[in-house]
């Protein structure tokens, strides 16, 4: 059987030849618009999912090398930090050495006390430091003043910490590969410690303080309330009104401990008051201070404690007891021996966070080599090679124009070009 031939269907051939060659023309101009080998995943779906999972990598190496990049730059600030507390620590130090010679007169040690006490200032403006807006040694309470300082009517100075503790989960960790964590931060009782007076409980345990009008009340952590001690009732005021206690010192023996005006040490067993090498006290017992117990470490508890025991000796010095002024230089020398630890402590962190920035440098390195190796990989797979598609696009346009020449022919011939 003869198919006829008509002039609608050779139209209907030429006219689906055209679009194809049109569909191949901008198929291949929007390649060479964008650079890539496929427009669309069904062109070659193996090739397309491998690009997207090449991409997938890439960026995610892009933002563990940023996490890299942010981790550096808060252990570049933590180091410059502690780098300058050691140095002042050792200047602490200094100071203290040459006080425990004893041969300095009462102006001289004055001034050494001072200079001391703003090294103290110094070192908490240090652990207060911060970094992006957050407390850098404030552990994960990172809104929170990491150091307060108190001083007594006496010129004691007390160092309190506020942030996470170092038994605390205090970490802040940083994804710097593929489920491959780096900690990069230390609370600062680790790193400059703490001297803080120790706050009296009752026997359950809980914190004692007084209010506005000297009643005690205790604080219940279960409940997280506050009570009245005397009858049990519930303190309903304003909790920031509240006084800590704070327990008094005591010897070996128990007996209470107190400081004279001339700096020596005098202690309360209920019945009697004496000094530590038994003689009795015969001076006015209201003129006596409380000595209370301090918890204390690192940096911070050896610099109050020299501190303290200047102070001691300087009221010691001016009331011409010998007995208190030996007393309190020996006060200092011990402190003297608390240095080295805390400023070990320091030096430790420094270590530690040198060698974290060691291995940040060698994972970034590593990152680097294979974002290239992925990088070529998807070029490999994804870019378009410009010479052959041209040459394509140039041969397509070539078909697309022809298409156009011999339909637009067809559509003007009729019988009369055969009559």
């Amino acid at each position: 059987m003869v198919e006829r031939l008509t002039s609608t269907s050779t139209n209907e051939t030429l006219l689906k030849y055209t679009n194809n060659n049109l569909f191949k023309f901008n198929d291949l101009t929007i390649k060479l618009a964008s650079g890539n080998k496929y427009n669309t995943i069904s062109e070659n779906p193996t090739a397309s999912v491998n690009i997207l999972n090449t991409n997938r990598q890439i960026n995610q190496i892009g933002v563990f090398k940023g996490n890299i990049s942010l981790a550096n730059s808060s252990l570049g600030n933590q180091d410059s930090i502690l780098s300058l507390a050691e140095k002042y620590a050792q200047r602490a130090r200094d100071l203290g050495m040459q006080a425990a010679t004893g041969t300095y007169d009462t102006s001289a040690l004055e001034g050494i006390k001072a200079d001391i006490d703003e090294l103290i200032n110094t070192i908490v403006d240090i652990g207060n430091n911060q970094y992006n807006g957050n407390y850098t040694f404030a552990g994960s309470r990172v809104k929170t003043v990491p150091y307060t300082v108190e001083k007594d009517e006496e010129g004691n100075i007390t160092v309190n910490y506020n942030g996470s503790k170092a038994t605390d989960n205090y970490q802040k960790k940083t994804e710097i590969a593929d489920g491959v964590f780096e900690t990069i931060n230390v609370t600062g009782d680790q790193v400059f410690g703490y001297y803080e007076k120790v706050q009296s409980t009752n026997a359950q345990g809980g914190k004692l303080f007084k209010d506005a009008s000297d009643r005690e009340v205790v604080y219940d952590e279960a409940q997280d309330k506050y009570f009245y001690t005397s009858d049990g009732s519930e303190y309903t005021g304003k909790v920031k009104d509240l006084k800590k206690e704070y327990n008094q010192a005591e010897d070996a023996s128990g007996n209470k401990q107190f400081e004279a005006a001339d700096g020596a040490y005098v202690y309360y067993d209920g019945s009697n008051y004496f000094y530590e090498n038994g003689d009795a006290y015969t001076g006015d017992v209201s003129e006596l201070n409380k000595v209370y117990e301090y918890k204390s470490s690192g940096t911070f508890g050896a610099i109050c404690e020299l501190s303290a025991d200047l102070g001691r000796a300087i009221k010691a010095m001016k009331s011409g007891n010998s007995d208190a002024k030996e007393a309190a230089e020996q006060g200092i020398r011990s402190s003297l021996d608390k240095f080295s630890a805390g400023i070990n402590n320091i030096s430790t962190v420094q270590t530690k966070f040198g060698g974290i920035a060691n291995r940040l440098e060698m994972t970034n390195n590593t990152l680097e080599n294979n974002e290239l190796q992925l990088t070529e990989y998807l070029s490999g797979i994804k870019d378009l090679d410009f010479t052959s598609a041209i040459t394509d696009w140039m041969n397509a346009q070539y078909a697309y124009e022809a298409s156009l020449k011999a339909m637009s022919q067809s559509m003007n011939t009729s019988l009369l070009n055969y009559m």
